[in-house]
């Protein structure tokens, strides 16, 4: 496995020979640090980010043609980050990112920019304080395909906004266009999702949904119907919510647990 770790300003990386990284440094006049990866070969990659102070970030990842490319991320941190996603002619993108952050912004524009490109994007938080998620898609080739899955759980003083634009513009044909945000709130906080397709083809599959609310009580009901208390229960539950389509990268499962039981135990 592929691994980037990011502590404030310093990049610690081992990657092999299917993976360049290069660094822009900070301006004077831009507090921002630009860092791009290209995708040369099939590959899996682990980034680890842990900021204990705010930093702007701008992440580039460009897939090259015929290329499948695995990305896990987990941030512990302080951000506002925007990630740019380019995706090449035949291209397949899986992405599991994981945030525990302090607090922060999130920008995240995918561009599928060849034929027949692909792009799995599953996103998960636990927000404790205000988090804000903008995804921009957009499908500028033929038979492209996007599914963008974004989950997060809201406790202590949390609230969460999520705003995600699928775009196809006339002229792009035979896309499929996949949005699908739940947030399951735990506190009385007001939160937002905005799911936005601007579609201008016919021969296009798209679909949204959008869901903010608690777990299913019968779900809960089931589980102390079984024995199991309350407080097991919902650590279950959250676990499930929060490691579904993990399978990619099972052998980090327990880490992410590890997480969450730091707020369900």
């Amino acid at each position: 496995m592929n691994t980037i770790e990011i502590v404030n300003d310093k990049i610690i990386n081992n990657i092999d020979d299917t993976i360049n990284v290069s660094l822009e440094e900070k301006t004077v006049f831009f507090d921002v640090k630009t860092i791009k990866i290209n995708i040369l070969k099939d590959t899996n990659l682990f980034i680890k980010i842990n900021n204990d102070e705010l930093k702007k970030m701008n992440i580039i990842f460009n897939v090259k043609e015929n290329v499948n490319f695995n990305l896990l991320e987990i941030n512990n941190s302080i951000v506002k980050t925007q990630y740019i996603f380019d995706l090449e002619t035949n291209s397949t993108t899986f992405v599991f990112k994981f945030n525990d952050i302090i607090e922060g912004k999130e920008r995240t524009i995918i561009n599928l920019k060849g034929t027949n490109a692909k792009i799995d994007y599953n996103f998960k938080t636990i927000s404790k304080t205000n988090e804000e998620y903008d995804y921009i898609i957009n499908h500028k080739s033929n038979n492209t395909e996007s599914n963008v899955n974004v989950n997060g759980v809201n406790i202590l003083d949390g609230t969460l906004s999520f705003n995600i634009t699928g775009d196809v513009p006339k002229g792009i044909l035979d896309c499929v266009v996949n949005e699908n945000s739940r947030i399951i709130n735990f506190n009385d906080n007001t939160c937002v999702i905005k799911p936005n397709l601007l579609i201008e083809e016919y021969s296009v599959s798209a679909n949204h949904s959008a869901l903010i609310g608690s777990f299913n009580q019968d779900e809960l009901f089931y589980l102390q119907s079984r024995g199991i208390p309350k407080a097991l229960a919902l650590n279950l539950l959250v676990k499930g919510f929060l490691t579904s389509n993990i399978s990619m990268f099972s052998s980090y499962k327990e880490e992410i647990e590890k997480i969450i039981n730091k707020y369900w135990r």
